[in-house]
């Protein structure tokens, strides 16, 4: 036989679950949670599965959760409180003895001002890249002005330097011709070198005693 306290106590926290969810503010997750899982443990209760002392503890911490959140969500001052014969939460103000059936605007701190709006920044639109497959004439092209580098001094060759053959005789000024004066043949035989030894020397003096020469003829 089930006792009837656990049955009406049951069948209170369930009713004051359903009320809630409709009863802002408060987490609407956490309610339906608590919901379900009530109401699964109180099926296997009554159908036998659970025994009625771990139902009796499943409902003790199901009426522990539903007091927390009946705390939950209400501004500082302000307490919300179950009427037995509405059947339904009021709001109560216990410094002041104001009662509503729900929260006025008043029990909610002033709300912080608004930041003025930040001003759009113009967006410029980006080339897109080119994809593969695109036709290259599709691709805008921008002509950018090349810099000319300056020609290098080239080197020389060896070649170039030095030339080869007749080129490079050629090529080379040839030495301004001696005056005639300064030519001197060369001799070709032991004779004719000393011929040109004796014409080179001056003739010797006149003795002293030599007769003076002959008057020119008229």
């Amino acid at each position: 036989k089930k006792k009837p306290n656990q049955k009406k106590k049951t069948e209170q926290v369930l009713g004051k679950l359903s009320v809630l969810s409709r009863t802002p503010p408060v987490d609407l997750l956490k309610v339906a949670y608590l919901s379900a899982t009530l109401t699964a443990r109180t099926d296997d209760w009554r159908s036998g599965a659970l025994a009625e002392f771990h139902y009796g503890g499943k409902l003790g911490e199901a009426c522990s959760e539903l007091e927390k959140l009946e705390a939950s969500g209400i501004p500082a001052g302000w307490v919300r409180s179950w009427e037995v014969r509405e059947r339904r939460y009021y709001f109560a103000k216990p410094e002041t003895g104001e009662t509503a059936w729900s929260l006025p605007p008043s029990a909610f701190p002033p709300s912080l001002p608004t930041p003025e709006p930040i001003p759009a920044q113009p967006i410029t639109a980006q080339p897109a890249r080119p994809v593969r497959g695109q036709p290259v004439s599709a691709r805008p092209i921008t002509a950018q002005p090349q810099q000319q580098a300056a020609p290098k001094p080239r080197r020389p060759s060896k070649q170039s330097r030095f030339g080869s053959g007749a080129a490079a005789i050629a090529a080379e000024p040839s030495a301004p011709p001696r005056p005639p004066a300064q030519i001197a043949k060369r001799p070709t035989t032991a004779a004719a070198a000393a011929d040109a030894a004796g014409a080179a020397e001056p003739p010797p003096p006149p003795p002293d005693d030599a007769p003076p020469p002959p008057p020119p003829p008229d």
